[in-house]
């Protein structure tokens, strides 16, 4: 049986894809906001940063900046976490014994920077030079906006890893189904052909296992069993042909041994051939096919059985050895 997008996406899968998107919404709008929660960056004509305005200076906060430093035609740029409210140090501060100039002047913006950070004004004016003479201009960094980027991605990959959740899910119940139809197609083929060599015409065969299937409790009842129901009683209803109503089951599920079932049911209504001897040989063929199914089952008991049996097996050293190692 194909999976369709309709399959996939159904009300379950929906719901969870919409508790997602709400969740990640909620996290973006948090990211978006938290900036715009501690404090403002103070902006002036040319779109340079020369002040923070902080909502209060009790809470940590954290403004992130870019520092373009210039002395004697020699710039550097440098990313800047202004931490305030933080009692250690955040090692800007570099007391490096260099002649180096870009050296000079990056340890006099961490000196600066740590200053700004020990201020507890609620307005702080960034300083626009250094104390060894350097021209200093701000501005603000991506940083604290790339957050956003990390909700979408993490947003797109848990979307994707459901829906491939919800394929293999269906996939898997689509085999499971396969296998279910096969272990129930040998004894419906039976059953048939012991009724066709009784002189039971093909309606009433089907009439008489559909009979036999009802009466079953409904948690016994097959997926097979319940499309033979279902299919019978539409004959009853629609006085359509049973071998038609059996060929669409047939194409329903894709099951190649279904198909071949459904094609012998036709040639037998179209053109009155012997159907007593093919389905003998596929009756033949599907119990073969059922007694592998038979042995890959009980394989897998066996390899089930591997993880408890290293367990007790685990449990019986643990046991064995605890007595000797209480006594040391």
């Amino acid at each position: 049986m194909k999976i369709n997008l309709g399959d996939i996406f159904d009300r379950e899968l929906k719901k969870q894809l919409v508790q997602i998107s709400v969740i990640s919404f909620i996290f973006l709008v948090i990211i978006l906001i938290k900036p715009q929660m501690s404090g403002k960056y103070i902006v002036n004509d040319k779109g340079n940063v020369v002040g923070i305005m902080q909502r209060g200076t009790e809470k940590f906060a954290e403004y992130n900046l870019i520092a373009n430093v210039q002395r004697d035609n020699k710039s550097i740029s440098q990313d800047v976490s202004l931490r305030k409210n933080v009692d250690e140090n955040n090692g800007k501060e570099n007391h490096n014994s260099s002649h180096d100039i870009e050296a000079e002047m990056s340890a006099s913006l961490g000196i600066a920077v740590s200053r700004l950070e020990e201020s507890r004004s609620k307005k702080i004016i960034l300083p626009s030079k250094l104390d060894d003479g350097s021209i200093v201009t701000w501005s603000k960094s991506g940083k604290s906006n790339r957050g956003w980027m990390m909700v979408v991605v993490m947003y797109v990959l848990i979307g994707i890893a459901v829906i491939f959740d919800k394929h293999d899910k269906l996939r898997k119940a689509d085999i499971d189904m396969r296998k279910q139809i096969l272990k129930a197609l040998p004894r419906f083929t039976n059953q048939l052909l012991l009724m066709m060599n009784s002189g039971v015409i093909l309606s009433d065969a089907f009439h008489k296992i559909c009979y036999g299937y009802s009466m079953m409790q409904i948690e016994h009842q097959g997926e097979l069993e319940r499309n033979i129901i279902a299919m019978t009683e539409s004959a009853e209803l629609t006085n359509r042909s049973i071998p038609i109503l059996f060929s669409e089951l047939a194409k329903k599920y894709s099951v190649k041994e279904l198909m071949r079932i459904s094609t012998v049911l036709r040639e037998n209504e179209k053109r009155g051939s012997n159907i007593q001897e093919k389905l003998e040989r596929e009756s033949a063929f599907l119990w073969d096919i059922r007694k592998v199914i038979a042995r890959e089952q009980g394989k897998l008991i066996d390899t089930k059985m591997t993880y408890p049996l290293g367990l007790l097996l685990v449990l019986l050293i643990i046991i064995t050895m605890a007595p000797a190692m209480m006594s040391m």
